[in-house]
């Protein structure tokens, strides 16, 4: 594979000032490669979809985007016009750009590790497309061949290793709670919110909560994504590192993916527990689809992304009722939606129209959005934030990041939301925030929750 990379790189290092490669490999060891990508402080992603044998890992970067979003997208589109590949027109979906975008941060020393808008191109990626495993080597005009060689030279003992318990030694730590938001300062916010509503300044808010805990033993960061992509197989699972940051979850809620001018996306909103037994589960099912309080929440979400689509796309099609998803502890009320995208979208200007959504923030979302700042006494972050990548050619996926935590110094922050409408209770959201902390807090060992 080194002689291939050598070639393609010789090949391509005069023709433009940023060039994408593409090489078929053997088989990729990602565990392997998370650890030694965390152990060493790179910038990555990791990406999987276990129900589709999609994988990535995005890692080290050759450039980090602009923060602000008004100079994002023309920036973008320099990149786009001196971007030379041979893999334009390949069917593999490769990812060019990876990151995400913060729901809020409000100057959090916890979330300073990254920016409101963190979009990078990775020096390396690692895929694994069905049975099939690729490498892609991204440069600037700028870099050295050679040492683009040996670097990968150095990764490539990690990346194809045959060791399958390399860097897997660990076992899960323990933690021990530091910090959380309790009932009365809970029930405090959601009569504030109901209040709200009830004066008409609002259809809904989504108010969220974290709990802080200490980890007690060391991390082994792909244990953690292998175990929610076991449990999980239907969500997206991801870990985004920057610095000593690790930010990961398991998520049901696409914001949307496009391929081949395609755009799905999907509305996810109203929840209930699961059941014990089959019968006790179907019960909760109908409960849930004949819920005025979660169908009114669901539709106010279905709606905001169909006006914002409406910008960008033709022939939407949506069912009018919704069904239901279920994951291993919960299951939503849930609309897919589908539409053809117009010639020369860029995929991030969707993006910045559809997030946040009433699912993770309320309407009318400029004023649910303040009022979250006023209500929440922490910074979201990443949390209900966008994780996800695309490249230049109307490809990408984007996730709303819930069902997720941020690991730094040794320290565990998980956080849960609930949307809140006329009909909520605070007691009955605060029962449904601990089940969506469970996917986190159940990955350790030990937790006082």
């Amino acid at each position: 594979m080194l002689k291939a990379l050598e070639n393609k790189l010789q090949k391509l290092s005069n023709s433009n000032s940023f060039f994408s490669i593409l090489l078929e490999s053997e088989k990729i060891n990602f565990g392997a490669l998370v650890n030694f990508a965390k152990r060493n402080r790179k910038k990555f992603l990791f990406w999987a979809k276990p129900s589709e044998e999609y994988v990535f890992i995005a890692i080290d970067k050759i450039l980090v985007l602009e923060k602000n979003k008004e100079n994002l997208i023309p920036q973008l589109d320099i990149l786009k016009r001196e971007l030379v590949t041979e893999w334009k027109n390949n069917e593999i979906n490769v990812p060019l750009v990876a990151g995400g975008v913060k729901f809020n941060d409000n100057n959090s020393t916890e979330w300073s590790d990254f920016t409101e808008n963190d979009w990078f191109v990775p020096r390396y990626v690692f895929l694994k497309n069905g049975n099939n495993y690729y490498v892609v080597v991204n440069s600037l005009s700028e870099d050295s061949s050679g040492n683009i060689v040996t670097e990968f030279s150095k990764i490539s003992d990690f990346a194809f290793s045959s060791d399958s318990v390399l860097g897997l030694s660990f076992s899960f730590p323990k933690l021990k709670l530091i910090k959380e938001i309790n009932k009365t300062e809970w029930k405090r916010g959601i009569d504030f919110s109901l209040d709200l509503i009830k004066k008409n300044t609002l259809d809904k808010i989504v108010i969220s909560r974290y709990v802080q805990n200490s980890i007690e033993g060391e991390v082994n960061y792909h244990l953690l994504l292998a175990s929610l992509a076991d449990n999980y197989p239907f969500c997206t699972i991801f870990g985004f590192n920057n610095g000593n940051s690790f930010f990961f979850g398991a998520t049901p809620e696409t914001l949307f993916r496009v391929n081949k001018n395609v755009i799905e996306t999907d509305a996810l909103a109203g929840s209930i527990s699961r059941g014990k037994t089959i019968y006790e589960d179907e019960n909760l099912s109908n409960q849930l689809l004949t819920s005025d309080k979660n169908l009114r929440e669901h539709k106010k979400v279905v709606d905001f992304i169909l006006t914002n689509l409406e910008k960008h796309a033709r022939t939407v099609v949506y069912r009018d009722t919704p069904k239901i998803r279920k994951l291993k502890n919960i299951q939503h009320l849930w609309t897919p939606i589908k539409a053809q995208i117009n010639k020369d979208v860029n995929l991030l200007s969707i993006l910045y129209d559809l997030h946040p959504t009433p699912a993770v923030c309320g309407s009318p979302k400029e004023v649910a959005f303040e009022k979250i700042n006023e209500i929440e006494k922490f910074s979201r972050g990443l949390f209900t934030g966008v994780i996800g990548w695309f490249n230049f050619f109307n490809e990408g996926d984007f996730s709303v990041a819930i069902r997720s935590a941020l690991i730094k110094n040794n320290f565990l922050y998980a956080y849960a939301g609930c949307g809140i409408v006329e009909g909520s209770n605070a007691e009955e959201e605060f029962v449904e925030t601990q089940l969506k902390l469970k996917p986190i807090l159940n990955l350790f060992t030990e937790h006082e929750y």
